[in-house]
């Protein structure tokens, strides 16, 4: 089964080809080529077909392909070729499909000129591409271990910074009383205090 794009591009090889008395049917996006001149009373299948066809290879290409293929080539001059053919022709003569056909040479005007298409810019433009293409390839072949990486240095940084704030070079921690190692060192003054107070005691006695 043939995916949308790939079906796009067999009507754009059938327009390219065509001979100003070929005819066509449609049939469900597909354009076929037919041996006898075919009446005006598929006129809305012809129109999604066209429809289909362009803005499928329209939205659906890269900036690669267009830079890097014929494709806005090939899309050009079949839109010349539907002018010069007689069926498409007389389907011109129709609102709804003229409508179609200007709006997507609209669509297509706009595309050359975002890459300056048949200008001395474009060739700059895809060499530009491509080497940004080239080093994004590049990076994401080694974005696993780069982040790996990252992870372990930002560990050991955390580290460090957590054991700076809470012990300076003194050995005393942030508040500045001293770092005794005990899970509990207010414990240790508390003893002290204690004994000192017996001491006053027997003292007085």
């Amino acid at each position: 089964m043939k995916t949308l794009t790939e079906k796009a591009y067999v009507n754009l090889t059938l327009l390219l080809d065509m001979g100003e008395n070929d005819t066509f049917i449609s049939k469900r996006g597909e354009l076929i080529l037919h041996d006898e001149f075919v009446q005006v009373d598929n006129l809305i299948d012809m129109e999604y077909t066209i429809y289909f066809t362009y803005h499928q290879l329209l939205t659906s290409s890269t900036m690669g392909v267009f830079l890097n293929t014929d494709l806005i080539k090939k899309l050009d001059e079949s839109l010349d070729m539907i002018f010069e053919n007689k069926q498409f022709e007389e389907l011109l003569e129709e609102d709804g499909f003229k409508c179609i056909i200007d709006d997507i040479d609209l669509k297509l005007d706009t595309l050359k000129e975002s890459y300056f298409y048949k200008s001395p810019f474009f060739t700059l433009w895809r060499n530009s591409y491509n080497v940004y293409d080239h080093i994004k390839n590049i990076m994401n072949e080694n974005n696993e271990h780069i982040c790996r990486m990252f992870q372990i240095n930002m560990h050991s940084l955390n580290k460090d910074i957590h054991r700076d704030y809470y012990s300076d070079d003194s050995g005393n921690d942030s508040d500045g009383s001293k770092v005794t190692g005990e899970s509990n060192p207010n414990l240790i003054y508390e003893q002290v205090e204690q004994e000192q107070a017996e001491d006053d005691n027997e003292k007085n006695e």
